[in-house]
């Protein structure tokens, strides 16, 4: 009846464009739908379903407009134009850890787009160590790099490279890093705003679903991570949008530090869990912790049903999770290698002589809202916008 429904509503929007009715609209009216059949046929036997996500009518009314955008995503076209990137340059991209996927798959990202315009690119795996991010810097400058791009560093980790840096007029570009002050890189925009504006959004995305779920009460766990910028500015965006869609929840944060992912931070979850008999709600910062014991904890609680759990990032761990019904409920996905392209193009600027903004240059990343019965039977969900296709013929490569 949904897929029928669905269908009917495809062809009114193509004769009516500016009618937009929401996936969760079609399903609710089947389910009425559906309710009035089984009254008029005594003795039928019929197949429904209801929707397992939340009630988005409980939020504001910019909550819910938020809620519907994310489920079409929000990503929206980078810059069509940019200078003809000069082949040949040598870009070093450094990362704070390739363990995660999320990372590795930005790295790649980097390369693929590095390739296509005549680059040399070199990855450097920073292991999370400070003291090998510190050294893939000094030897990016000893290599007389072109440019160099920094995932996930921080800038007050790794200061005195960055000094070295600018000192031999090497240009850097920061994709999810905090930069300095006085600025020591330009750190990648994002369809939501600059790099704290995202991360707070991130954080604000998961919480308006969470409170969606939550139906306006019960107790909400936030996993904390504490030695990170992203992850911070993530937990003020959570702060701030629970206390305003959901003043009658309870919110409970589980505060760790990298050091701790593993059975460390596992079992703070578990603890976390059994003092929160009414835990209805979860956040988790970024997939990576789910496969690292945090879905372990949630199932061996015996609770998976009773705590929704939202967390970032659109990894296939976290899709393998949710179709194996393993302590994810939804994830706020979004696309790694679309930075990597992002910053190729950045630093392709920045070789020209031109200083990119969310203006001039906008990178056009946004996320999307997946929940558990959107996830497709294998595989991800590819992006909301062909990035690679408007980048490629942006810089006049062939694809």
């Amino acid at each position: 009846m949904i897929t029928r429904l669905s269908q009917m509503i495809t062809n009114l929007e193509a004769i009516v464009p500016t009618i937009k009715i929401h996936r969760r609209s079609v399903a609710a009216l089947a389910a009425v739908l559906a309710g009035a059949a089984s009254l008029s046929a005594c003795g039928s036997s019929s197949e429904s379903s209801s929707g397992s996500g939340p009630d988005i009518s409980t939020l504001s009314q910019e909550g819910q407009a938020r809620l519907e955008l994310l489920y079409e995503g929000s990503g929206t076209s980078p810059a069509t134009e940019a200078p003809k990137p000069e082949a040949g340059k040598d870009v070093w991209f450094i990362a704070s850890g390739m363990s995660l996927e999320l990372i590795a798959a930005s790295a790649q990202g980097f390369e693929d787009a590095a390739e296509a315009v005549g680059w040399n690119a070199k990855v450097v795996d920073g292991k999370f160590q400070p003291s090998l991010w510190l050294t893939g810097i000094e030897q990016a400058i000893a290599a007389r790099a072109d440019g160099i791009v920094l995932y996930a560093l921080d800038c007050a980790a790794v200061r005195n490279g960055l000094e070295a840096a600018k000192k031999a007029r090497i240009p850097v570009v920061g994709v999810e890093s905090e930069d300095c002050d006085p600025s020591l890189e330009t750190v990648l925009t994002y369809a939501d705003g600059d790099f704290p504006e995202f991360a707070r959004q991130l954080g604000a995305d998961q919480a308006l679903w969470a409170a969606a779920s939550a139906n306006g009460k019960g107790t909400i766990i936030e996993l904390r991570e504490t030695d990170a910028a992203i992850t911070l500015y993530q937990s003020d965006g959570v702060a701030a949008t629970l206390e305003e869609e959901c003043p009658d929840c309870k919110h409970v944060t589980v505060e760790f530090t990298a050091p701790e992912i593993g059975p460390a931070l596992q079992q703070k979850v578990e603890q976390a869990i059994l003092k929160n008999p009414d835990a209805i709600g979860m956040l988790v910062p970024y997939d990576d912790l789910l496969v690292a014991g945090v879905s372990s904890a949630i199932v061996s609680s015996g609770r998976g049903g009773q705590i929704k759990v939202i967390s970032v990032g659109g990894t296939t761990a976290a899709f393998d999770l949710m179709r194996q019904n393993r302590g994810l409920n939804a994830d706020i996905v979004f696309d790694p290698r679309w930075e990597g392209f992002a910053a190729v193009d950045w630093m392709n600027r920045l070789l020209h002589g031109e200083t990119p903004t969310g203006e001039s240059a906008p990178t056009g990343i946004g996320q999307q809202l997946v929940e558990q019965e959107d996830v497709p039977k294998e595989g991800k969900v590819a992006a909301t916008v062909d990035y690679e296709a408007i980048y490629l013929e942006s810089w006049g490569v062939d694809g």
